[in-house]
């Protein structure tokens, strides 16, 4: 098993009480293996980037702080490694793709200095004088065109999408087994979404890696993932198959999600639906949806 995540739980300091504060994510627990794509989903503040961001320690410790759980990368418990292991984990085995990369990349720094520094740390069979040209193969496989020039272009000289390729192509060069896409298309139009989508499947197939794909757009879930997590209030609420979880929900928070996607052959509407609405249609499921606010 590549990644297995522990009945995990963190909380977030607040400054009136640090010693107490409000646990964000709650005995959150998962699995994921090589060539295996898992989608969390969820509405915003759901614990879905909280969670990801904790597989490699990237929350600030404090106001952050792990209450209980392991988190087993390659059958080692990352929250007890030492700094210099979580430095060769962070972008060597675990790579990440954030939701904007006009703000993760830096605006100063060429495309071949970032592609090269992350080269430098992580790919020691790489030598210096060889950087570039690796970092031109990684722009090309990612599509991005004339990728010799582009090494000396800056972030702003790129398109939301052309910027969204560099990052992956940044996140890949190092040949992690693991790669966290985290709303990686939410930035970018339905055509170029759609390309990101089916760039990050071939891949995932082509290299073998597994993939932490984060989303709130449930219809990207059935396009890339084998299995689904849905998040709702710090908790996994539901896990399983892909078709099981979007084709026959269990809980009532995911048939709520299910129900708010806009449909073209739906009735039209004085506005959309939200959760609230469907859940105060089914008097069972908005008795059971009340108890799990509460708990």
């Amino acid at each position: 098993m590549l990644l297995e995540v522990r009945h995990l739980s963190i909380r977030f300091a607040r400054r009136d009480a640090p010693a107490g504060g409000r646990r964000v994510v709650d005995d959150v627990s998962w699995t994921l293996d090589a060539g295996r794509c898992l989608a969390v989903v969820g509405e915003s503040g759901s614990g879905k980037s909280v969670s990801a961001m904790a597989l490699t320690r990237l929350l600030p410790e404090p106001p952050a702080r792990y209450d209980a759980g392991e988190i087993l990368l390659e059958g080692r418990n990352v929250l007890t490694m030492r700094p210099d292991e979580l430095r060769a984990v962070r972008g060597g085995k675990v790579g990440y793709v954030f939701q904007e990369p006009a703000s993760s990349l830096n605006p100063v720094l060429t495309l071949g200095r970032q592609i090269g520094e992350a080269l430098r740390l992580h790919r020691a069979d790489i030598a210096p004088a060889a950087r570039d040209a690796e970092a031109a193969r990684w722009l090309e496989r990612v599509g991005i065109r004339e990728p010799a020039r582009r090494l000396g272009a800056y972030p702003h000289e790129l398109s939301g999408g052309m910027q969204q390729r560099a990052m992956i192509a940044m996140a890949l060069c190092a040949r992690p087994a693991l790669l966290v896409a985290d709303e990686p298309t939410t930035a970018l139009d339905v055509s170029v979404q759609a390309e990101i989508i089916r760039l990050l499947r071939e891949l995932k197939d082509q290299l073998g890696m597994a993939l932490l794909f984060i989303t709130h757009n449930l219809p990207l879930v059935r396009s890339l993932a084998d299995e689904v997590a849905v998040m709702f209030r710090g908790k996994v609420v539901e896990q399983g198959s892909v078709a099981r979880v979007l084709d026959a929900p269990e809980h009532p928070y995911t048939r709520a999600l299910l129900a708010c996607v806009p449909r073209l052959d739906a009735p039209r509407r004085a506005r959309l639906p939200t959760i609230e609405d469907f859940l105060a249609a089914d008097g069972k499921a908005a008795v059971r949806y009340t108890v799990f606010q509460e708990s």
